[in-house]
């Protein structure tokens, strides 16, 4: 059974099939990780601590743009506004949102089940409150414009080898 990559192995594999596929800019598209300081900021917006997977990725790149879904500008990107992106979408959401909920997902609450990890449409997020059928740490992808919600990944590490996959057909 192979071992699996820890998530900073998975970003470097990443920014290196970025680099052989000729992308410029990497630096503008892979900020560095964020300091520990920065991640007990975020936590304290949230008001709970990050999951171990979450901390690890932000520890290694602030702000990613990913070449087979668009930029995920995790919390860090949206610091020092995370607050008010949560506000934003909930108040965008409504009390009672209509939405069409894919297997493994329920009604969003961002800033409580979901954690932002883009605050564009789509919106991505970490899913702390999943939908039977569904896993903690789920990544999942809120279309506002379609009225979509469905998991893309069960795992941050799922969703970072489906870009890995991705790219690597590009080759």
């Amino acid at each position: 059974m192979p071992t699996q990559k820890s998530i900073p192995a998975l970003w470097e594999e990443i920014l290196d099939l970025n680099r052989r596929l000729g992308e410029k800019h990497l630096e503008q598209q892979f900020e560095p990780g964020a300091s520990d300081i920065e991640i007990d900021v975020v936590e304290r917006a949230l008001g709970f601590p990050l999951p171990e997977d979450l901390r690890a990725s932000f520890r290694t790149h602030s702000v990613v743009y990913t070449p087979w879904i668009g930029e995920i500008a995790p919390a860090f990107g949206l610091l020092p506004n995370i607050a008010e992106v949560i506000r934003d979408v909930n108040e965008l959401l409504g009390p009672a949102p209509v939405l069409k909920l894919w297997p493994g997902t329920k009604t969003p609450v961002f800033g409580l089940g979901v954690i932002p990890l883009s605050s564009d449409d789509p919106l991505l997020g970490y899913d702390l409150d999943p939908g039977e059928g569904g896993t903690v740490g789920q990544i999942v992808e809120l279309s506002l414009e379609f009225g979509d919600y469905k998991v893309l990944a069960p795992s941050l590490t799922a969703f970072l080898e489906q870009g890995i996959a991705c790219l690597k057909r590009q080759l």
